[in-house]
């Protein structure tokens, strides 16, 4: 019956198969080193300009470290997505204005009145004691008035109403507490006004308005139109 003899490996053996592995752990070594370096030598001048893409770039990988400031715009954002500005006192409001129609202290109102035959009295404008109507009277002509509504015990008030050839002079009204004052003159069923008063509690009233009548567009309604702006303090 024969046996297996297994003999014992030669020193010389031994040396090739440590050389064996000395050699390719060593290249191993050169590949890691040598692609270390190619990756320190990559900029941006070396990558194709759009080659990279969404999909090479891992989800949350690029950071506010990586984005240059002030680099995204609008464009790049979707405002649907954002909310009130955090502690921006003023972002629903204009300078320094508790409501958005309040400027710097000042409480500012367009006004857009159409209204017809014997509308009847209209507010289009009250504030820091002062109401404005707006009406057309029973032949269509334009009528603003203001209300001296404030608690001071008098004021003065004076108005302009014009056309471009036929001015009226400035008149002036001791305009007492609850006193009403018509501002347009009823000879003229359109032109310009201004309206300025001063209050002797400090409030102050400043409006300028165009009006008109309905005839000047071709008598499609009966009534009147007035526009402009008011503001006070």
């Amino acid at each position: 019956m024969s046996r297996n003899t297994f003999r014992r490996p030669s020193a010389t053996m031994m040396i090739a198969v440590l050389a064996l592995v000395v050699a390719v752990s060593g290249g191993g070594q050169a590949i890691a080193d040598t692609t270390v370096s190619i990756a320190k030598q990559i900029s941006g001048s070396s990558i194709k300009k759009g080659s990279i893409t969404a999909k090479q770039i891992k989800s949350g990988t690029i950071t506010a470290k990586q984005v240059k400031s002030n680099t995204l715009t609008g464009k790049q954002i979707n405002e649907g997505t954002l909310g009130t500005v955090p502690s921006a006192g003023t972002a629903g409001s204009a300078g320094s204005a508790a409501i958005a129609d309040t400027v710097g202290g000042t409480y500012v109102r367009t006004i857009h009145f159409k209204g017809d035959t014997n509308s009847g009295k209209t507010t289009v404008f009250e504030h820091g004691g002062y109401r404005v109507q707006a009406e057309c009277d029973g032949a269509t002509k334009p009528q603003l008035t203001v209300t001296n509504v404030s608690a001071g015990p008098s004021e003065l008030i004076n108005w302009r109403s014009f056309v471009s050839d036929n001015p009226v002079a400035d008149t002036t009204f001791a305009f007492n507490q609850g006193v009403q004052v018509a501002v347009l003159d009823p000879a003229k069923p359109h032109g310009a006004a201004t309206v300025n008063a001063a209050g002797s509690g400090g409030a102050v009233l400043s409006g300028q308005v165009l009006y008109d009548n309905s005839t000047s567009f071709g008598g499609t309604f009966s009534g009147c139109f007035i526009a402009g702006t008011f503001s006070a303090t």
